[in-house]
């Protein structure tokens, strides 16, 4: 990881728990957290479409980013959508979007293991995504809780963000 991508991650993290602190202290703070998701969606897209047209067209496999980046802004304009609809709504959307990470980063720790890697910090990540998503599902009539997993989630995230860019890497020297 080279040092821009360090502090980038610092940066982002920080940024988290700045979310963090608005969520927890605004009154409709619901608003807030469908505001996050729509603004990281949306990022991620427009960043997506970004590689895809500058790079990843030219690249085996460069289609993939596209449609990657095409699902996302799907997703980025139904989030922003949905925001005036019941709350219901987007706490089920929530736990869909946890369950689905969590079970990615999980299979991808149980990968990991398989092949005698680093396999702690996937699973770690997937173990709270779906214990986030079992939550929202549980008490899905409660706004305050929704904003309080999701705060946890961020928190989540930028711990693990900040621990990512403080662990050294290994480079691999060819001499």
């Amino acid at each position: 990881m080279t040092k821009l991508q360090r502090v980038n991650n610092v940066f982002v993290a920080l940024l988290m728990i700045l979310g963090v602190v608005f969520i927890i202290l605004m009154d409709k703070g619901y608003y807030f957290v469908v505001l996050i998701l729509w603004v990281s969606l949306a990022i991620a897209a427009v960043r997506g479409l970004i590689y895809y047209f500058t790079m990843a067209r030219h690249m085996t496999g460069g289609k993939l980013v596209l449609y990657r980046a095409i699902i996302l802004s799907d997703f980025a304009i139904f989030s922003f959508l949905i925001m005036d609809i019941s709350k219901v709504y987007i706490l089920v959307y929530l736990s869909v979007l946890f369950g689905f990470s969590g079970l990615v980063d999980i299979l991808r720790s149980l990968e990991a293991k398989k092949q005698e890697a680093f396999w702690h910090f996937n699973m770690f990540q997937g173990v709270v995504s779906v214990s986030l998503a079992i939550l929202c599902l549980i008490f899905i009539s409660s706004v305050r809780l929704m904003e309080i997993v999701y705060c946890v989630s961020l928190v989540n995230a930028a711990v693990l963000r900040l621990i990512s860019a403080f662990r050294a890497t290994e480079i691999v020297y060819i001499p």
